[in-house]
């Protein structure tokens, strides 16, 4: 993953000597700065900081992750992962890479093959359309009405 400035290279971000090899997720916490980096072909995660320090936030098939793609932070700021080789989405502590658990188990609804995702502005659902939570038949009337 490279740095660049104006269309030019500037330094190289992370590298495959950092224990990145064939990057798929990208993503940067706005709190920290920090910037998360999946890799399908290494089955890790890998962290860098604003200073520049790049470290293994996440092993190789820990609990499960297995070509992990897409990440989000959760509405409790952890860290959600999209392990295709798994097909489920885990979770980890983006602090330390701790594993908090599965999110959303394999074969889960209709989750198969999961490579990204996404949570709204203010945890709520698109289709919730009365905000009230949860997602029903009311929710499919005011959607109708609206039209």
């Amino acid at each position: 993953m490279r740095k660049q400035s104006s269309g030019s290279f500037v330094s190289t971000a992370i590298d495959s000597t950092k224990g990145l090899d064939g990057p798929t997720g990208l993503l940067i916490d706005g709190t920290t700065g920090n910037l998360y980096a999946s890799a399908a072909l290494s089955s890790n995660i890998v962290v860098r900081t604003p200073a520049g320090a790049v470290s293994t936030l996440v092993a190789q098939g820990s609990h499960g992750l297995t070509e992990p793609y897409g990440m989000a932070l959760a509405p409790d700021n952890s860290l959600v992962v999209c392990s295709l080789g798994s097909a489920q989405l885990l979770r980890f502590s983006k602090a330390n890479g701790t594993y908090l658990g599965v999110y959303v188990a394999q074969n889960a609804g209709s989750l198969f093959s999961p490579v990204s995702l996404l949570f709204p502005p203010e945890n709520r659902c698109p289709a919730d359309f009365n905000g009230d939570g949860f997602v029903t038949g009311d929710d499919f009337d005011q959607f109708v009405d609206a039209f």
